[in-house]
C-alpha cells in the first residue's frame, strides 16, 4: 500500500471514530424544546378524552420566542464544547448548541486537513476521500435528528450556523486560496519609471523578467475591469483548468463582488428575521478576519500602482472603505523618487529617439488620466503633477548629455511628441499635462527649425536678422549695397534645392514620428520662405537692386517646393 492510500485509510478510520465518540457524548447533553404538537394554533389544554398525553416541557416559551437562544449567533466561533465537562455540571442544551459545537469541530478539523492535503500531496481530492467516513458518521447521526425536529427557531439557528461556517468564513478562506493560484505577478519593488532596464552592475539583484512588464506602466486591457465590476465573481476551478492567470485587481474585484453579494443578502436577512443589524457584524467578523488575513500581506507587498488605483476604483464603486490610498501613495512616490534619484549616466543612451523612461512615464500617466475621467480626483491630479515635474527635470538632464545643441533638441522633441501621442491614445482627457507637453513641443520645434536653417543658410539668416530691418535713411553710412547682398542671392540660388533635400533627409532620420518630422520640415520651409521674402523685400529698396532680379529665386518656385514636400504627408 502506497503512502497516499495508507494515509487515506488511517485518517478515515481515526476521524470517523473521533466524530462518532464526540456525537455520542453530545447526545447526552440534549435538551428537548418542541414536539410535533407545539404549534402556534394548537391549544395548550388537553383536546379531549382521546387527546394524546405528553409531558409538559419546562422550556415551552422557547418554542415560540427566540429569547436567550440568540446568543448562539454571537458564539459561533467559540471553541467546541467539551462534553464531559458539561455533563459533569449537569448542563443541558438546545440542539442548535450541540449542532454548532459539532460543526465547529468539523470545520476546524476539515480546514487543517484540507490545507495539509493540498500542500503535502498536491491534490485536493484526497481530502474528500479522507472525510468520506466522518461525513457518513455525521449523516448517520443527523438524519434521524432532523426527521424528528419540530423546533422552527432551532432549525433557523442551525441554518445560520451552517451559513456562517460553510458559506462565510470557510467559504471565503477556500475561495481566497483558490484565487491565489490564479494570480499573475505584475510589478516588483524594482519596477520603477526611473530605473534602468539593464543590469546595474556586478552586485545588482538578479530577478526573472516578467512577461507582462509592459503592464507595469501601461493600463492597456486592464481598464476592462472597470466595466466588469458588477459581473459575477470568478469561478476559480474553471479559470485554473484553462491555465488562466490574472492581475491582482481582477481577483480583488471577484472577491469583493462575492463579499458584497453575500453581505447584502445576510444583512437583509438579519434585519428582517432578528430585527437587529448588530448580528450581521458579529456574523461577518469571521469572514472579514479571513479577508484581512489574506489582504494585509498582499497590500504590503504590492508595488503595482495601476493595480492599486484600479482597486481604489472598485471599492469606490461599491462604496466600501478600505484604506488603499496610503499604499498607493507610497508606491506612487517610489516612482517619483526613481525619477528624482535616477543615475543619468546609466540611463543615458547615445540615441535621439524616445527614451524608455519617458515612454514608461507617458503610459503610466495616461493610465491614471484615464482612470480619473469619471472621478475628478484632485489628490490624484496633484500626484500626477508631481510626477510630471520630476520627469521634466530628468529628461532635460538626459538631453544635456548629447554633445550638440541640435541633438539635444531632437531628443526632447521625440520624447515630447511620443508623450503627447500616448496621452491622446488614452482619450481626449489629457488636460493640463498634455497641454504642457504640447507647449514644450512647440517651443523646441521652433528652436530646431532655427538650428536647422542656420546649419544650411547661416549667412542669409544673419543678414536678415541684423541688416534687413535697418532704416538706411537714418544712417546713410550703413546703407545696404548690391555688393553686400549679391553673394547671398547667388549662394541661395545655387543650392537652395539641395539644401532642402538635405534638411528633408536629416529630419527623416532624426524623428521617430514621420508626421511630426514632416510638420517640422514644413515649419522649416515656411520659415525659410519668410527669411527669403524679407531678403527680396530688402533688395527692392537698394539702389540698383533690380540688377539682381535675374539671380533671385521666385517666391512661387519656393512655394512649389514646399507643396511638393507637403504631399508626402
Amino acid at each position: 500500500m502506497d503512502v497516499r492510500a495508507a494515509y487515506i485509510d488511517t485518517m478515515n478510520k481515526v476521524l470517523s471514530a473521533h466524530f462518532r465518540a464526540y456525537i455520542q457524548a453530545l447526545e447526552k447533553l440534549q435538551l428537548d424544546i418542541a414536539t410535533a404538537y407545539d404549534l402556534i394554533g394548537v391549544e395548550t389544554r388537553s383536546a379531549g378524552l382521546f387527546s394524546r398525553a405528553r409531558e409538559p416541557l419546562k422550556n415551552r416559551s422557547a418554542v415560540f420566542a427566540l429569547g436567550e437562544r440568540i446568543k448562539i449567533i454571537k458564539e459561533i466561533d467559540q471553541p467546541a464544547l467539551i462534553p464531559h465537562i458539561a455533563e459533569a455540571s449537569a448542563l443541558k442544551y438546545p440542539y442548535e448548541v450541540l449542532f454548532r459545537s459539532l460543526h465547529k469541530l468539523l470545520m476546524d478539523t476539515a480546514t487543517s486537513e484540507y490545507i495539509f492535503c493540498d500542500d503535502f500531496f498536491g491534490e485536493e481530492s484526497i481530502f474528500y476521500e479522507i472525510f468520506a467516513g466522518p461525513f457518513s458518521v455525521i449523516d448517520e447521526h443527523f438524519n434521524p435528528v432532523l426527521t424528528n425536529c419540530f423546533d422552527a427557531i432551532g432549525l433557523m439557528l442551525m441554518i445560520r450556523i451552517i451559513h456562517h461556517h460553510q458559506v462565510l468564513s470557510a467559504h471565503f478562506r477556500a475561495y481566497i486560496q483558490a484565487l491565489e493560484k490564479l494570480q499573475l505577478d505584475i510589478a516588483t519593488a524594482y519596477d520603477l519609471i526611473g530605473v534602468e532596464t539593464r543590469s546595474a552592475g556586478l552586485f545588482s539583484r538578479a530577478r526573472e523578467p516578467l512577461k507582462n512588464r509592459s503592464a507595469v506602466f501601461a493600463l492597456g486591457e486592464r481598464i476592462k475591469i472597470i466595466k466588469e465590476i458588477d459581473q459575477p465573481a470568478l469561478i476559480p476551478h474553471i479559470a485554473e483548468a484553462s491555465a488562466l492567470k490574472y492581475p491582482y485587481e481582477v481577483l480583488f474585484r471577484s472577491l469583493h463582488k462575492l463579499l458584497m453579494d453575500t453581505a447584502t443578502s445576510e444583512y437583509i436577512f438579519c434585519d428582517d428575521f432578528f430585527g437587529e443589524e448588530s448580528i450581521f457584524y458579529e456574523i461577518f467578523a469571521g469572514p472579514f478576519s479571513v479577508i484581512d488575513e489574506h489582504f494585509n500581506p498582499v497590500l504590503t507587498n504590492c508595488f503595482d500602482a495601476i493595480g492599486l488605483m484600479l482597486m481604489i476604483r472598485i471599492i469606490h464603486h461599491h462604496q466600501v472603505n478600505i484604506s488603499l490610498w496610503p499604499r498607493f501613495k507610497m508606491v506612487f512616490d517610489s516612482h517619483i523618487s526613481s525619477l528624482r534619484d535616477a543615475n543619468i549616466k546609466t540611463l543615458w543612451e547615445d540615441d535621439v529617439h524616445p527614451h524608455y523612461v519617458m515612454r514608461r512615464y507617458a503610459e503610466f500617466t495616461a493610465s491614471f488620466i484615464h482612470l480619473n475621467v469619471e472621478y475628478g480626483d484632485g489628490q490624484l491630479d496633484i500626484n500626477l503633477e508631481r510626477l510630471r515635474m520630476a520627469v521634466d527635470v530628468l529628461i532635460l538632464k538626459l538631453a544635456k548629455l548629447f554633445p550638440r545643441p541640435k541633438q539635444q533638441i531632437v531628443f526632447l522633441i521625440n520624447n515630447y511628441d511620443m508623450t503627447i501621442a500616448v496621452l491622446k491614445e488614452a482619450g481626449p482627457e489629457g488636460g493640463k499635462i498634455q497641454m504642457h507637453f504640447e507647449e514644450l513641443l512647440k517651443s523646441n520645434t521652433s528652436l530646431f527649425v532655427e538650428e536647422l536653417l542656420v546649419e544650411h543658410f547661416s549667412d542669409l539668416i544673419r543678414f536678415v536678422k541684423s541688416r534687413a530691418s535697418e532704416d538706411s535713411s537714418s544712417n546713410p553710412e550703413r546703407s545696404i549695397t548690391v555688393a553686400e547682398v549679391d553673394p547671398l542671392v547667388k549662394d541661395f540660388g545655387s543650392r537652395w534645392k539641395t539644401a532642402i533635400e538635405l534638411m528633408h533627409k536629416d529630419i527623416i532620420t532624426s524623428f521617430s514620428n514621420f508626421l511630426c518630422g514632416m510638420e517640422i520640415l514644413r515649419a522649416a520651409l515656411t520659415q525659410l520662405l519668410l527669411y527669403y521674402t524679407r531678403l527680396t523685400d530688402c533688395i527692392k529698396k537698394i539702389p540698383g537692386g533690380s540688377g539682381l532680379n535675374k539671380d533671385l529665386v521666385s517666391i512661387q518656385s519656393i512655394m512649389f517646393e514646399i507643396r511638393k514636400y507637403s504631399k508626402t504627408f
